[in-house]
């Protein structure tokens, strides 16, 4: 898959609330490597890492540009019950988050692999 799109979600509600279902392979077209889950997001830039990744808003909501390097697109993210996939040649840019914004990224490569490190000086133990 080479385009970016949202994706929507399996959900399922009652009485004790709603569940929404992302299973690799099956709505989430690539192997889940790693999972991140990013609060109280200022505008923030990824350099296009070379990982899949699909882009949840668990609560809040923000604005997601993405860009190929020929052209940018945007896309609004308010709801668990739909995600984004970005392919793996895609920058991303995370803007216009709500004070509660709280997004799931998974990723298709492990965490040293894609950078993350780098960016949040992180120390595995």
């Amino acid at each position: 898959m080479n385009t970016p799109q949202l994706i929507d979600l399996p959900n399922f509600a009652d009485t004790r609330g709603e569940l929404s279902i992302a299973e690799e392979i099956k709505n989430i077209p690539f192997k889940i490597a790693a999972a991140y889950l990013a609060r109280g997001i200022k505008n923030r830039k990824n350099a296009g890492d070379g990982a899949e990744k699909f882009i949840v808003a668990l609560s809040g909501s923000l604005e997601t540009e993405l860009d190929d390097g020929k052209a940018k697109t945007i896309f609004r993210l308010d709801s668990p019950r739909r995600g984004l996939y970005v392919p793996p040649t895609h920058k991303v840019e995370m803007r216009g988050a709500a004070q509660d914004a709280a997004v799931l990224i998974l990723a298709s490569a492990p965490i040293a692999a894609n950078g993350c490190n780098k960016e949040f000086k992180l120390n595995p133990a």
